[in-house]
């Protein structure tokens, strides 16, 4: 793990947002990554540090209030590094990612020391290589693969999962997920760009209800101060809630070009760019 040391710029954002979303902070992180890191992913912790994952250097860094920079990672198929880093999360006190390639996730804490590894393997099940990972508030791990249709969930980030939502198996099923999300109470969503749908299945993996999605080519799915958010890269939004689902809107990001990914922590949102972290707070009733 290695460490280089950045300046901090947080100010006020003019741009214009949607009526459900502030913009209250940016994060100007143009040029202060090694010349071979180039994030497209992003998770902050309950302690504010913000990870980012470069699929492509296969790198892992953390950005933290000592406003500093430490990487690891790096191409393997070894300990502490990623042959095929597909997706992160952040899971209580540890940050895991997922290498699809191998079957496996990695562990780490929040400092980015290497914990362990844990298998991706199921009795009776395919081989399983996901391409998305979340964890729930309880600190279970859900994987999703597209190979299989198959959504598997472990109760804790040191077993293996066991398969939890059999898409093939759901009526009507779809067969098209962009992405996932756990809210706090345990429900997981997915969403379908190919049907411009989330489907919504309880704490126990059974379905539970399905929304139309109105944003165009829909790409992100976030849980947050207990409702859904849907996003795509142009900055189209829409909330939902249990018993309703709101009109979209659309977040102008100005010069800062294609949204990259988008993660959340408590009430906030954090929208990475190429050259900055624009941070959010979500207002709705």
């Amino acid at each position: 793990m290695r460490t280089c040391f950045i300046s901090l710029i947080v100010c006020l954002s003019f741009l214009r947002a949607d009526p459900g979303i502030s913009i209250i902070g940016e994060r100007n992180i143009a040029n202060i990554f090694d010349h071979d890191f180039t994030p497209q992913l992003i998770a902050v912790s309950s302690t504010d540090k913000i990870y980012l994952l470069d699929k492509q250097s296969r790198q892992l860094a953390v950005l933290n209030a000592a406003n500093e920079i430490e990487y690891t990672g790096g191409f393997g198929s070894g300990r502490d590094s990623f042959f095929d880093p597909v997706d992160l999360a952040v899971n209580k006190l540890e940050v895991i990612v997922c290498d699809r390639s191998e079957q496996r996730w990695l562990r780490y804490d929040l400092q980015l020391n290497y914990f362990s590894e844990t298998a991706i393997k199921a009795i009776d099940t395919p081989e399983i290589y996901p391409e998305i990972l979340v964890a729930d508030p309880w600190g279970a791990v859900l994987i999703y693969s597209r190979s299989t249709d198959l959504v598997m969930r472990s109760p804790n980030s040191f077993s293996s999962p066991q398969p939890f939502i059999d898409l093939n198996n759901q009526i009507n099923p779809l067969l098209c997920v962009q992405d996932m999300a756990v809210s706090a109470d345990g429900e997981s969503a997915l969403l379908f760009d190919c049907a411009q749908q989330m489907r919504i299945f309880n704490r126990f993996g059974r379905y539970s209800r399905t929304y139309p999605v109105a944003v165009d080519d829909p790409v992100f799915i976030v849980s947050i101060e207990q409702k859904w958010l849907i996003m795509n890269n142009a900055g189209g939004t829409q909330f939902f809630n249990q018993s309703s689902n709101y009109p979209p809107g659309q977040l102008e990001f100005n010069e800062s070009g294609k949204l990259l990914h988008v993660c959340a922590n408590k009430d906030l949102l954090f929208l990475l760019f190429h050259d900055k972290i624009l941070i959010a707070r979500v207002e709705l009733d």
